[in-house]
C-alpha cells in the first residue's frame, strides 16, 4: 500500500511542477504575443 501511495505522491507532484511551468511559460508568452499584435497593426 506504501508504495502506491509513494507513487501517486511523486506522479501529483510531477503534475503540479509541469502546471507551474505551463503558468510560468504564459506569463512570459503572453506579453510576447501582444508585443506581436503591436507590430502586426
Amino acid at each position: 500500500m506504501a508504495a502506491i501511495d509513494a507513487k501517486a505522491l511523486a506522479l501529483s507532484a510531477a503534475r503540479n511542477r509541469i502546471l507551474q511551468l505551463q503558468e510560468q511559460m504564459t506569463d512570459k508568452v503572453l506579453p510576447m504575443a501582444a508585443e506581436v499584435e503591436k507590430l502586426h497593426h
